[in-house]
């Protein structure tokens, strides 16, 4: 049977972004030249800033800084403005200089984590925060902030007791509620998540972000038609949301709804076309459906999205093996080892492939390396062996059939094979204790009779031969071998 891999993601939306804040806006002048000038320059890099001027403003706040050096506020608003410039490096250099002129100004110790944190330092954004706190423990930002760093820290328990002491002086912000879910479900705690995400719906129930989280949620507890009722109603309040057109896709899915689950998908992909999961999801719907042109299509398009996945090359290649263009399905199981050479199911796959074009030396190196990969896998170990025998490679078959029967000593299949190999090295008290071994596991097996009886007439017991080819028949009335063998010995058997 043809192994497939299915992608199952559960896509919630990212936590809230981390808050960087400028400072207070315009400025008095003040008792020297030299600071009115550079409260002339603060002034107008604010008014450049607003504006979105971010080259004047830059220019105006480095020369506020020169004109009065002792100034935290205008290295606080400059490392800011470098920040929304997408210049972290540069911003940590000016809020430092903030916090060194002004070691209270926690405004400057939350920016200055914002800017370690872009640059995925977090153990240093973490420091900058919870001295922040120190300085300012009603700061919200900077509480909020700290949470996030812990996430992208992963530790959750930090991360949840931070949220809480949040939502214990606002229990009905909504989006405390939300980012609260998501962090239970980084730490697999899905009842938590779940109870979060309600929450946040008594809150605000027409907000789809939450409605579609809460759906999700749904999903993930396996409550399917709960879920498809707020994911439906996400979708109804913001035909733009992806997550809710995706995960009710998935839900779809699950309910065997694929026409449904495939609208979902064309919706999704439309809304984020560069997306592999929504072609993914989508190339199995329509394969689900029988669809397969457009599976395969829309397999193609995951695949050229990510082309170091293996999943889009594998599906493929299954619907080319369902349609018996094996050559083709060859091809794509190649991509697919090729791209990730431990991928067990595309290397089975593979094999099977091989074996239906009649290439049985590519089909044996294929399952040795399913054996390899998966030294307790049955299936390849006995098609490995099958493939050793027609070879007449007996010795090798034979350790492949001991190797099974060690993983499962009543394997009939494997102890009827080691039976045929202990004939052909005749053997034959082996061969019968094997079909004996066989038949006590499996005593409706005609075939164990059958080549029982098969050693017991070479032994010259032609009347117990008799009575084994007679039972044989009595289990398949239509097996020729043990028809033949019935006839020849018949008039021997006992009565």
């Amino acid at each position: 049977m043809l192994s497939q891999k299915f992608i199952v993601r559960f896509a919630v939306v990212a936590i809230a972004g981390i808050a960087v804040v400028g400072g207070s806006g315009s400025r008095l002048w003040g008792d020297s030249p030299d600071k009115n000038q550079a409260a002339i320059h603060f002034n107008d890099g604010v008014t450049a800033f607003k504006a979105n001027d971010y080259n004047r403003a830059l220019a105006q706040f480095q020369l506020a800084v020169k004109a009065d050096p002792a100034d935290s506020v205008s290295y606080c608003w400059l490392g800011y403005l470098q920040m929304k410039m997408n210049q972290p490096e540069t911003s940590i250099l000016n809020f430092k200089k903030a916090i060194e002129l002004n070691p209270q100004y926690a405004l400057a110790y939350n920016n200055l984590g914002t800017a370690h944190f872009t640059l995925k330092q977090i153990d240093k954004a973490i420091e900058a925060y919870g001295q922040a706190l120190k300085l300012k423990s009603d700061y919200t930002d900077a509480r909020f902030n700290l949470a996030n760093a812990y996430v992208a820290a992963e530790k959750y328990r930090e991360a949840i007791l931070t949220l809480k002491e949040l939502l214990a002086k606002d229990p009905k912000n909504a989006n405390l509620h939300n980012t609260l879910g998501e962090v239970y479900l980084a730490a697999n705690r899905p009842d938590d998540a779940l109870a979060e995400f309600e929450a946040t719906v008594r809150i605000d129930a027409n907000n789809t972000t939450y409605v579609a989280n809460y759906g999700s949620a749904l999903l993930e507890k396996g409550r399917i038609a709960d879920a498809i009722a707020q994911l439906e109603r996400a979708v109804k309040l913001d035909q733009t949301n992806a997550l809710a057109h995706l995960n009710s896709a998935q839900a779809y899915t699950q309910k065997n709804r694929l026409e449904d689950a495939q609208k979902e998908l064309v919706a999704y992909t439309k809304l984020k076309p560069d997306d592999f999961v929504g072609h993914f999801r989508l190339g199995f719907a329509y394969d689900q459906s029988g669809v397969f042109d457009k599976a395969i299509e829309s397999y193609q398009k995951a695949a050229g999205i990510q082309p170091d996945d293996p999943s889009s090359y594998n599906n493929t290649g299954r619907i080319y093996f369902k349609r018996k263009q094996y050559e083709d399905a060859v091809k794509e199981f190649g991509k697919a080892v090729k791209v990730s050479p431990d991928f067990i199911a595309a290397h089975n796959n593979l094999a099977l492939s091989y074996e239906k074009l009649g290439q049985s030396d590519a089909a044996l190196n294929e399952w040795l390396e399913v054996v390899r990969l998966d030294a307790k896998n049955v299936p390849a170990m006995s098609a490995a062996a099958g493939i050793y025998l027609e070879k007449s490679q007996q010795e090798k078959a034979e350790e492949l059939y001991l190797n099974i029967l060690k993983i499962d000593g009543k394997n009939v299949a494997a102890l009827n094979n080691m039976g045929l190999i202990q004939d052909a090295k005749k053997d034959l008290e082996k061969a019968l204790d094997y079909y004996r071994r066989a038949l006590a596991v499996d005593p409706k097996n005609a075939i164990s009779y059958n080549n029982l009886g098969a050693i017991l007439e070479k032994q010259g017991k032609v009347a117990d031969a008799a009575d084994a080819y007679r039972k044989a028949l009595e289990i398949n009335p239509d097996y020729q071998d043990a028809k033949t063998n019935w006839d020849r010995v018949k008039d021997h058997v006992k009565s």
